[in-house]
């Protein structure tokens, strides 16, 4: 019969290093998910010094992969992609840069498509159930006004 060994509890950088093995994490993030495993802030906050020492920990990087992520995705305006960026943790300072990186055009555009996937038929849909759903998605009401009735008035055309 085998005695099992008694399990030796795994330092904040072991734990560290293993959840951004299996995906990125922000600073934020990962502080919070070391928090949650019960390490103390001395510990976290070194682990966290040796990663970005390391280069395994860069929120710069993250965060603008992040962005061009959701960009990629045609899903969301820009400002619900910059505020999901802070949410994740991403400071201020990072974020902010990204405020120019798309004009009202290219927000028109992804409106647009927006509600053609997900308003086949627009006959059988408010107008105003669509801007409420453009809302919802961080569309200022100029853009949402232009796609709407853009949309609506393409559909009256076809």
């Amino acid at each position: 019969m085998m005695l099992k060994q008694p399990k030796t509890k795994k330092t904040a950088l072991v734990s560290a290093v293993d959840m951004l093995a299996i995906r990125s994490h922000g600073t934020e993030e990962l502080k919070i998910k070391l928090q949650r495993k019960g390490y103390l802030n001395e510990e976290i906050n070194d682990a966290v010094e040796t990663l970005t020492k390391r280069g395994y920990l860069d929120d710069a990087t993250l965060c603008d992969s992040l962005f061009k992520e959701y960009c990629r995705a045609e899903k969301y305006s820009l400002n619900y992609i910059l505020q999901k960026l802070m949410q994740k943790g991403f400071s201020r300072s990072i974020v902010e840069p990204y405020k120019n990186q798309m004009d009202d055009e290219g927000e028109l555009a992804i409106a647009q498509k927006i509600l053609l996937q997900k308003y086949k038929s627009p006959e059988s849909v408010d107008v105003k159930l669509m801007m409420k759903y453009l809302y919802g998605k961080g569309f200022t009401t100029a853009v949402i006004g232009k796609a709407v009735s853009q949309y609506t008035k393409f559909e009256e055309n076809y």
